[in-house]
């Protein structure tokens, strides 16, 4: 194992200790997890909590913070600055709606402004074990700015040897037509 490789292994084993111990085991792998690692109450209402108490970020590791703020970033610029972090210059992104993979930072920050509007995303499950091998697996949901949840999946990605995504899978549990704005109404 190279010394960059080791060295990233390190710092994401370390941020996955400091996380905190996983979710009680009678949480389903729907419901979001509050910061104290307990169901929130809204995972029983089906709505969403609200950005500014949006779940389950203080509970995963930084690299899986960044993607969700460049699937919030307000702009292009600020996304394709933080895909310039976390994102391989070659990282693959496919969902399963999607014929083609896309390929390359600037694709990727082109294809997550397709419809997050004023949306934003809650992690609605996390567990230590949840990161392993280079692979991560992120559940999460999509929030309209009113509290309906718009679309929820999960992701499963690959790291490369400089501890960014190389590969990121998503798994939406349904398709969505029309872009989030029109959407959430």
């Amino acid at each position: 194992m190279n010394t960059r490789r080791l060295a990233a292994f390190f710092v994401l084993s370390l941020t996955v200790v400091a996380c905190g111990s996983p979710a009680p085991a009678e949480s389903s792998p729907n419901e979001p997890i509050s910061s104290t690692g307990t169901a929130h109450p809204s995972a029983e209402a089906d709505f969403c909590v609200g950005r500014e108490q949006a779940l389950g970020w203080d509970r995963v590791p930084p690299i899986i913070r960044r993607l969700g703020d460049a699937w919030m970033a307000p702009d292009q610029p600020t996304r394709l600055a933080v895909l310039e972090e976390i994102w391989a210059d070659d990282g693959v992104y496919v969902n399963a709606f999607d014929e083609g993979l896309v390929v390359g930072r600037q694709a990727v920050a082109d294809y997550m402004a397709f419809g997050m509007a004023d949306n934003y995303l809650e992690i609605t499950d996390w567990k230590p074990i949840y990161l392993h091998n280079e692979r991560v697996q992120i559940r999460w949901r999509d929030c309209c700015p009113n509290g309906t949840i718009l679309l929820t999946g999960t992701e499963y990605a690959e790291f490369d040897s400089d501890g960014r995504f190389s590969r990121v899978t998503s798994f939406w549990d349904h398709v969505i037509e029309e872009v989030a704005a029109d959407a959430c109404g």
